[in-house]
């Protein structure tokens, strides 16, 4: 695609979490935009203070004037600024596209994986920022480092989220890339696990050749797909079986995660995240990968990502009220909850309040028999109804499938099924007691619990 300043870009489903970036992103290089989503939004007041003109609700008059529109996946054909854009002619572009395009001229770092690809693209902005090489940043969270989910720079790199989702990271040709984990998901997209790897495969058939693959060798099966790739340096990192970069003596405390991080065999440094668990430490031997695959020193990358904070839903702190911790963790999927779960274990001594919002009915019923087997580390569970933000398919698949699931693996864990998710902050209340961590779970609106439980508590 090809855009100049002269030209009005209206994006269909501004307020999404990648779309404000771009958007944020294009005001800031002169652009006019514009753009509608479903609902206000603390996303939607900020784009509207940077300049943007921002219409609540579809509708076909909203792309009056513009010469361009973005769009994602989940806006659907038959939406009425589409179909608007159709009929008058305007050139409708992915928003993958538009990253793309941001990449031109740069050397774009496409941090992908099934796992960890927001927690890693920011750990590698901190690492670059402290490195002073000012990057241009995109990651699909709240990065306190950023003050957002956007950063331009002046600077040669373009580090950015490439989500798997649709297969759509496939526009990112010509870019060094960082594959973190592939596992079974948005199988309504890919169809089976083999759809997704075969995804990856394309996607690393497109990287930059004179470029790089920093790839995560604990997984066999992302090992396997990065060997494909073309590009000219193959990077593996890993805790558990010999890498370029690995990870030895791990510590998970509540302050954080402590290693040795060694290079060809040799160990380099001890390093101390402020963040837990080896699914951060995982992640930030990927981001430490980047650094050293771009020519960074790998001392100074470590000092770097010492000074990592998380970003947004990332195990983010809510509140203690009564002897009540509360955190929010944005885990959506089987292992990205055990992961949490672990982490928290390792770390509390009372009773673990797992209460997770399952995402997607196709997500819930394809990946059943593993959430099933997801919260062996909760002492309680607490469900609510599936949180369904887009159509895939189904109509009638209930969360009841994952308590009958999660009963039939453990018939003696507590559960408790809250449908209502206006009732669950009440509920929670009557359920928890002092010494209780409260981990609310899920990509949807969960989060909103956990700040409900807070003021009950108060």
């Amino acid at each position: 695609m090809e855009l100049d300043k002269n030209q009005h870009v209206f994006f269909a489903g501004i307020g999404g979490v990648s779309m404000s970036g771009l958007a944020h992103a294009l005001l800031k290089l002169g652009f006019t935009v514009s753009g509608s989503d479903i609902a206000d939004s603390p996303t939607v007041q900020a784009l509207r203070a940077d300049g943007a003109t921002v219409h609540i609700g579809h509708a076909a008059s909203n792309v009056t004037g513009s010469k361009v529109v973005i769009r994602t996946t989940a806006v659907p054909d038959g939406n009425p600024e589409i179909v608007a854009a159709k009929v008058a002619g305007i050139p409708i572009h992915h928003r993958s596209e538009l990253l793309a395009w941001m990449c031109r001229g740069k050397h774009g770092i496409a941090i992908s994986g099934t796992h960890g690809k927001s927690s890693t693209t920011a750990m590698a902005a901190t690492v670059f920022l402290a490195a002073g090489t000012d990057p241009t940043v995109f990651v699909g969270a709240e990065s306190p480092l950023l003050g957002g989910n956007f950063r331009l720079g002046d600077g040669d790199a373009v580090i950015f989220e490439a989500c798997e989702s649709d297969g759509s990271f496939v526009h990112y040709v010509g870019t060094s890339q960082v594959i973190t984990s592939i596992e079974a998901d948005h199988l309504d997209q890919h169809g089976s696990i083999e759809g997704v790897i075969h995804a990856f495969e394309r996607f690393a058939a497109v990287a930059d050749r004179e470029g790089f693959i920093v790839y995560n060798a604990d997984s066999p099966v992302v090992t396997r797909v990065a060997e494909t790739s073309p590009t000219a340096h193959h990077l593996s990192y890993g805790l558990h079986v010999p890498a370029d970069l690995q990870a030895r003596k791990v510590q998970i405390t509540a302050q954080g995660s402590d290693f040795e991080l060694l290079y060809h065999d040799e160990k380099v440094c001890d390093v101390h995240l402020q963040v837990m668990g080896e699914h951060m430490v995982s992640n930030a031997l990927a981001a430490l990968g980047c650094a050293v695959a771009s020519g960074l020193d790998l001392c100074e990358a470590a000092r770097g990502v010492a000074t990592y904070h998380t970003i947004g839903r990332r195990f983010e702190f809510v509140a203690e009220c009564k002897g009540v911790r509360i955190v929010d963790d944005y885990a959506h999927h089987p292992t990205e909850i055990q992961a949490t779960l672990a982490a928290a274990r390792k770390t509390h001594e009372g009773r673990l309040v797992a209460v997770f919002q399952p995402h997607l009915r196709s997500r819930t019923r394809d990946l059943l028999t593993e959430f099933g087997q997801s919260f062996r580390d909760a002492d309680l569970v607490v469900l609510t109804d599936i949180y369904q933000p887009r159509d895939d398919g189904l109509e009638f698949f209930d969360v009841s499938h994952l308590v009958d699931e999660i009963r039939r693996n453990e018939p003696d864990k507590p559960l408790e099924l809250v449908r209502d998710k206006t009732q669950l902050a009440q509920a929670l209340k009557e359920l928890v007691r002092p010494g209780d961590l409260v981990l609310t779970l899920g990509a949807g609106d969960i989060y909103k619990v956990g700040q409900q439980l807070a003021e009950l508590l108060v």
